[in-house]
């Protein structure tokens, strides 16, 4: 095989691990990965049952998103972020609630009542 033939193969390698590459760190829905940045989440209990079950949401950095909540039963979620754990509090039937993250980080918002996270916040 003739140098040139060589650097072209490995030209084409390279490439071909790059595409791998980019296209197993998108995120998307896979357990644990993010999806696009959004700036409306919502979150539904029913029961035992709690939607978006621990999956993982971006949202930026000091920008106010909507946390709408569609629940059953009167309860609260908790946000434990850094420097300090948000509560949020909602009623039963719809409700909505501005936030927002300071800080860089994964946020869990969980459901104690429950006993399960609803969701984490990934802070970019």
């Amino acid at each position: 095989m003739s140098r040139s033939h060589r650097s072209s193969v490995g030209l084409v390698l390279a490439l071909v691990a790059l595409l791998c590459l980019a296209a197993c760190g998108s995120g998307g829905d896979s357990p644990g990965g993010t999806s696009e940045v959004v700036d409306t989440i919502t979150v539904t209990i029913s029961g035992d049952d709690i939607e978006p079950n621990g999956k993982r949401i971006a949202v930026e950095r000091g920008a106010p998103f909507l946390l709408k909540i569609d629940s059953d039963v009167a309860g609260e979620l908790h946000i434990h972020a850094k420097p300090q754990e948000m509560t949020v509090a909602f009623e039963a039937g719809q409700s909505e609630h501005t936030i927002t993250f300071d800080a860089p980080g994964i946020f869990p918002a969980e459901s104690h009542a429950h006993n399960k996270v609803a969701l984490q916040f990934e802070v970019r």
